[in-house]
């Protein structure tokens, strides 16, 4: 079994692959030809399909706002055979956004769709993925984001914080208490996203992460779940993401996903607003709090 250091070197190569391979998406999907870029994500492995599937609707975005159509490269991508990737699209979207220097929050607020909280996710990301310096040091959100959307958009920099520490869980962990404790719920959650999706640790490292979240492991649980619905979700469950589910929910893939789904139809109910959005994740914290108490 590797040992941690050894474990993040191998990460580091993973996270930096899964970038390029996104960035490899986006250029294909500027092409603006939609066999092409359906052919470029069906020839990837399943395990890093999502993340093509992220890139492909950054550069859709892009070409949205170029040349707008009716109806949008977006609803036309995620209406043919990528329907099942519609919250990673969504982060994609907001990669595009971000890419562009265009606001996020028009966007989502047009989308009517619960799960569109994600694209505010993608924003964060790209912005402290170019500028880690500026958006990980634990200051506030950029003064646009506020109650839901602040909170969405710490979830995307979670998500950052695992490329940028290249899975290394001290690191990770030294980079989440830069951010005060009402924050770290957030974050936390956002960490167990990429843990469980993105990878890089086996169940060793896992723990530790585990042990490193402390009273927040409910939130790193509940991010865990949630990547584990975007992965059954899209049918590219591989064996790291069951070791990942197991080691930081307590459950299956499956099992873990059908909590997520139960989760979100509750805190739905007909609401799709970004409150509705936070509602799903907290509720979904709840569901882990007891398990980890």
């Amino acid at each position: 079994m590797a040992d941690i250091a050894s474990q993040s070197t191998d990460a580091a190569t993973r996270l930096d692959g899964i970038v390029a391979l996104a960035l490899g998406a986006e250029q294909v999907a500027l092409k603006d030809d939609s066999d092409t870029l359906d052919d470029h994500l069906a020839s990837l492995d399943r395990d890093f399909l999502g993340f093509g599937v992220e890139g492909a609707a950054m550069g859709l975005t892009v070409l949205d706002h170029r040349d707008p159509r009716d109806p949008s490269r977006i609803d036309h991508f995620l209406s043919g055979r990528w329907r099942d990737f519609p919250l990673l699209a969504y982060a994609g979207a907001g990669l595009g956004l971000a890419e562009l220097g265009e606001p996020v929050l028009p966007w989502v607020q047009a989308r009517h769709d619960i799960a569109a909280g994600f694209a505010i996710d993608g924003y964060a990301f790209h912005l402290a993925l170019l500028a880690p310096a500026e958006f990980l040091d634990g200051r506030p959100a950029p003064a646009e984001f506020q109650g839901p959307a602040a909170r969405a958009f710490d979830h995307g920099l979670a998500r950052t914080m695992w490329f940028t520490s290249a899975a290394e869980p001290s690191a990770v962990a030294a980079a989440v208490e830069r951010f005060p404790d009402e924050r770290r719920d957030d974050v936390w959650s956002g960490v167990g996203v990429a843990a469980t999706y993105a990878g890089g640790l086996d169940a060793t490292g896992l723990g530790v992460l585990r042990t490193a979240a402390s009273h927040h492991a409910p939130a790193l649980a509940a991010g865990s779940a949630l990547a584990s619905y975007l992965r059954v979700q899209g049918n590219n469950v591989v064996p790291g993401n069951e070791t990942a589910s197991e080691a930081l929910a307590g459950r299956s893939t499956a099992d873990a996903h059908d909590v997520c789904a139960r989760c979100r139809t509750e805190a739905e109910g007909g609401d799709v607003s970004l409150d509705a959005f936070v509602r799903w994740r907290d509720a979904l914290c709840g569901a882990f709090a007891d398990r980890h108490s």
